[in-house]
């Protein structure tokens, strides 16, 4: 596991590929849809932290995030 921080904070790119690391396309229109289904239904929520524009630069540096962070005026 890494830390979304170390990323973000850092030049690092993960960049990789195999036999078998991208599923066939049919896999991945089939999971797209079932995504877009749930979403429609308001099934799926993404945990997020309203931080004003003026405390973004604090709340980019923690460490301890374990939501989205949302940008707000």
């Amino acid at each position: 596991m890494l830390p979304a921080a170390a990323l973000r904070s850092s030049g690092l790119e993960i960049v990789g590929a195999g036999s078998g690391s991208i599923p066939p396309r049919d896999v991945l229109l089939d999971a797209y849809r079932q995504i877009m289904d749930r979403a429609s239904r308001g099934e799926l929520t993404v945990e997020t932290e309203r931080v004003p524009l003026a405390g973004i630069e604090g709340a980019w540096q923690r460490t301890d995030q374990r939501c989205r962070l949302a940008v707000i005026p």
